[in-house]
């Protein structure tokens, strides 16, 4: 049994009450185990520097309530009837289980608009579609025609349903991917393809580079397969695997134009396994993006897109395109997790592109979103051209905006979280204490983006004169 701790004399707790609390600790936390042997009281007294009688008062409390049993002249023991006490009363095993398992919690600040529950929120964060936006008659005929054609619901082939692969290469291969030496697999969603490859390919402690801020999302995923994330900067000494979304980055929106595709190309590719996300792809405004960097260079690029974004994120279908010998592993890794994604989603998805709706809703959406994104540009342009700086985004969901007094994102959240509005600070995405919020112009409606927008005024006003 280890020992490392003492009690704090020049505090007003007991001192038997600062044991009694450490021993509850180790014992609950599972760190001293069932059946472990004690140290002496009179051992006990010295290594924690107190009077004997003051070990014996924690004790006995501790028989008490069943953390501990004594065992004749064996001595004293972690005690078998404390498991009932874990799981039943304090719940301390599993809670601690929980802290300390792979996967972890949305972070701090998911946890606080989670927190509000059905309040009446005005919702300029989330990054998805106004349910206005979504294409429900049409999505209700496909899924008809769906079921009509199927006589069972099997689990389906592990890379993915073929009729929907076919579509998705003719997709790539539009894209300029070279599809003789790629391949396709199918996942549910681009989140679950990240969540794949990193898990798949990469072990904990392997160095994973990105250029911060980054999608809230990734960095979680890295974060859960123990990686460590460093910017990428312009040199690479070691060849380690490369994150980056080129085409209406999340969260700044940025587009990496054609010469700099180039560069990253030339620069990085030939050393350096390249995860491409390229989600955002297709919600173009003004001017089509260029190629995919996978069009470029695709021995070492793994790509992953989805329908997430562009029909709906409940559809739950994606992809990952890279070499086949990378997708052959992927598809064994994939298999594990959920014996394939759902046939019906999958066939619903080749049905939007065998026919003409997926890209005549692509034309609906771009008009829709654009008029949101220039409403939202008007409103910044009158009312916050002192308050914060931006760059008119291209295309996605969003604007990367930029407070000029140097007022916290993540202040600036708390407090338009308490005059009703959502947004964004930079610290989710891993540009902590910057001074900077995501905002989405893709989730209300236009007369709730005025509203937000105005409560978003109120919220900078009072943090910079205190109103």
């Amino acid at each position: 049994m280890i020992i490392n701790w003492k009690p704090n004399k020049l505090i007003k707790i007991p001192l038997h009450i600062q044991i009694l609390n450490y021993f509850k600790k180790m014992i609950t936390t599972g760190q001293w185990v069932n059946g472990e042997r004690l140290p002496s009281q009179r051992e006990l007294a010295t290594i924690f520097n107190v009077n004997r009688s003051t070990i014996s008062t924690v004790i006995e409390e501790l028989k008490f309530k069943g953390y501990i049993a004594t065992n004749g002249k064996a001595g004293t023991f972690i005690s078998a009837n404390n498991l009932k006490n874990l799981l039943y009363n304090n719940k301390y095993m599993i809670d601690n289980m929980l802290k300390t398992g792979i996967l972890k919690r949305n972070n701090e600040i998911y946890r606080e608009i989670e927190n509000l529950g059905s309040k009446n929120m005005i919702n300029l964060g989330q990054g998805a579609l106004d349910k206005t936006l979504y294409p429900k008659k049409k999505m209700k005929n496909l899924l008809s025609e769906v079921m009509n054609e199927m006589d069972e619901l099997p689990y389906g082939n592990k890379e993915g349903e073929p009729e929907l692969i076919f579509q998705i290469e003719k997709i790539m291969k539009n894209l300029s991917v070279d599809m003789d030496k790629n391949k396709i697999l199918i996942v549910s969603g681009a989140t679950q393809g990240l969540f794949i490859v990193v898990f798949g390919l990469l072990s904990r402690g392997s160095i994973i580079k990105t250029k911060l801020p980054s999608y809230v999302k990734s960095l979680e995923v890295f974060n859960a397969a123990g990686l460590k994330i460093d910017k990428l900067s312009k040199k690479i000494n070691n060849p380690s695997v490369i994150y980056t979304i080129p085409t209406f980055h999340n969260p700044t929106g940025k587009v990496m134009n054609s010469v700099e595709r180039e560069i990253f190309i030339n620069k990085y590719a030939s050393q350096n396994p390249i995860i491409e996300d390229d989600v955002f792809r297709d919600l173009w405004y003004e001017e089509e993006p260029p190629q995919p960097l996978k069009s470029y260079q695709g021995e070492n690029i793994i790509y992953i897109n989805s329908f997430s974004k562009t029909i709906s994120p409940g559809l739950g279908v994606g992809w990952i395109c890279a070499d086949s010998y990378i997708i052959d592993k992927l598809s064994e890794i994939k298999h594990q997790i959920d014996s394939g994604t759902s046939i019906i989603n999958q066939k619903l998805a080749a049905k939007w592109l065998e026919s003409n709706e997926y890209n005549n809703n692509i034309k609906h959406l771009r008009k829709n979103l654009k008029i949101r994104r220039d409403l939202v540009e008007s409103i910044l342009n009158r009312d916050f051209s002192e308050i914060f700086s931006w760059k008119k985004p291209s295309g996605g969901y969003f604007f990367w905006l930029k407070s000029k007094d140097r007022i916290k994102g993540l202040k600036i959240f708390k407090h338009a979280l308490k005059n009703g509005l959502i947004i964004y600070p930079g610290d989710m995405y891993g540009d902590n204490n910057s001074y900077k919020i995501r905002i989405a112009f893709s989730k209300e409606a236009e007369e709730n983006i005025e509203k937000g927008m105005q409560i978003l005024l109120k919220t900078m006003n009072e943090l910079k004169y205190g109103l």
